[in-house]
């Protein structure tokens, strides 16, 4: 869990979660209930003046392979954009990931 949602109020901020591949949903899912849990900690603690923050998870590539739903309350409380749909089942190298693949390619 980052640093940042344990050591400041996420109470009334727009927060955006980005995921470069969704693959089997496994990291996105845990992450979005650590912060779930962290919001829940904090609403219990801020008394009236809380307010909700707004969440959003941008997908750059979801893979089209059968994965879980994410929890119904979590779908309600973020908002889900997906740059890319339906990606073939492939690996995925993206440019800034290039510099060590590339000197292992050479070295073949």
């Amino acid at each position: 869990m980052p640093c940042l949602l344990l050591c400041c109020s996420l109470s009334g901020k727009q927060l955006l979660v980005v995921e470069k591949v969704d693959n089997t949903r496994a990291a996105l899912s845990s992450f979005l209930e650590k912060l779930r849990q962290v919001i829940r900690e904090q609403r219990a603690t801020a008394g009236t003046a809380w307010q909700d923050p707004v969440v959003g998870v941008f997908v750059l590539n979801e893979k089209d392979r059968p994965k879980p739903q994410l929890p119904q309350d979590l779908v309600s409380m973020a908002h889900f954009y997906a740059a890319e749909t339906g990606a073939a089942d492939v690996h995925l190298v993206y440019p800034f990931n290039l510099d060590y693949r590339v000197g292992s390619l050479a070295a073949q």
